[in-house]
């Protein structure tokens, strides 16, 4: 069943089985529930320029995971 993956260059085993972008997609969500949890703890002392960066960082990140959802969901051309 995996014999071929022996026989392929790596960089088209990792595209196929999209070991990447699912790697992405799980470190992109551990960085976003931290980043809540930061917020947590700290959305009383955040200055009003702090929240801004603040919020334009997670906008960041969740553009960056959404990209990464539908990057898994594309099929992939070698």
């Amino acid at each position: 069943m995996i014999k071929h993956i022996g026989k392929q260059p790596l960089h088209t085993s990792l595209k196929q089985y999209r070991i990447l972008a699912i790697g992405s997609v799980c470190f992109l969500g551990y960085m976003l529930l931290k980043v809540w949890d930061f917020y947590e703890n700290n959305h009383t002392t955040l200055s009003v320029e702090s929240v801004a960066g603040f919020f334009a960082f997670v906008a960041a990140l969740l553009g960056a995971f959404v990209k990464c959802i539908n990057n898994t969901q594309v099929k992939q051309e070698d």
